[in-house]
C-alpha cells in the first residue's frame, strides 16, 4: 500500500531446510527445521522483520530450547549505482530456553554492517558482524564474511534462472571455552533455482 510518495511492502515467507546452519554451525543436530519469516519494508530504506526457526542444540538436560526467533531493525539504501550498503541490530532470542540458575542465558545480540555491488556477471558482498556479549554469554564477539552470486542460465529445466553462490567468513570469539569452539573458518556454497513463488537451494 503506499501514503504519499512514501511506500510501504510487507511480505513473508516460509522455509523447509534439510540442516538450519548458522556461520558453518549446525543449530537443528544436523536435522530438518522449518523457519517462517515476515518483514516490513519502507521505501526510505527502512525496515524490520521477525524471523523463527525450530532448533534442537542436544540440550535437553539444561536450557531445553526448542525455537529460535530473531528481532531484526535496519535501514539500507543504494549508495552508488548498482551498490547497495546498510546496517541492521538484530536480538537472537529463545523464548522457551529453561536456563538453569548457573547457566548462562542463550539471548544475546548483534550489529551487522553490509555493502553489495551487482556487476552483472556476478555480485559481490561483505558482511561485518559485531556482538557485545555473544551466544550464551561468551563474551565480545566478531564475524567477518565475503560473497559471491553468479547467475548461470536464464531457464533451468521448467524452473527460473539458476544462480550460483558461495560465501566465506571467520568467526572470532572472546570467551572459547564457554562459546564451545575455537574461533573458525566457515563457508558455504550451491546454488538455487525458483519457480513460481517457490525457491530451491
Amino acid at each position: 500500500y503506499g501514503v504519499n510518495e512514501y511506500m510501504h511492502f510487507l511480505e513473508g515467507g516460509v522455509t523447509l531446510t534439510s540442516d538450519y546452519r548458522f556461520r558453518g554451525q549446525s543449530q537443528s543436530d544436523r536435522a530438518a527445521a522449518i523457519q517462517g519469516w515476515v518483514q516490513y519494508d519502507h521505501a526510505s530504506g527502512f525496515f524490520a522483520n521477525i524471523w523463527a526457526s525450530t532448533i534442537d542444540f542436544n540440550d535437553e538436560s539444561a536450557h531445553d530450547s526448542s525455537i529460535e526467533v530473531d528481532l531484526t531493525v535496519g535501514y539500507s539504501r543504494e549508495i552508488a549505482e548498482n551498490t547497495t550498503a546498510g546496517i541492521k541490530a538484530v536480538y537472537y532470542l529463545y523464548p522457551d530456553a529453561d536456563t538453569p540458575p548457573a547457566g548462562n542465558d542463550y539471548d544475546y545480540f548483534e550489529l551487522i554492517a553490509n555493502i553489495g555491488h551487482d556487476f552483472g556477471k556476478a555480485a559481490v558482498s561483505a558482511e561485518l558482524a559485531w556482538s557485545p556479549d555473544y551466544f550464551a554469554e561468551s563474551g565480545d564477539a566478531v564475524s567477518l564474511k565475503g560473497g559471491v552470486s553468479v547467475p548461470l542460465m536464464e531457464k533451468f529445466i521448467f524452473m527460473d534462472a539458476l544462480t550460483g553462490s558461495a560465501n566465506l567468513g571467520y568467526q572470532w570469539i572472546d570467551d572459547n571455552a564457554t562459546f564451545g569452539t575455537d574461533d573458525y573458518l566457515y563457508f558455504d556454497f550451491g546454488v538455487s533455482a525458483g519457480w513460481e513463488i517457490f525457491t530451491v537451494d
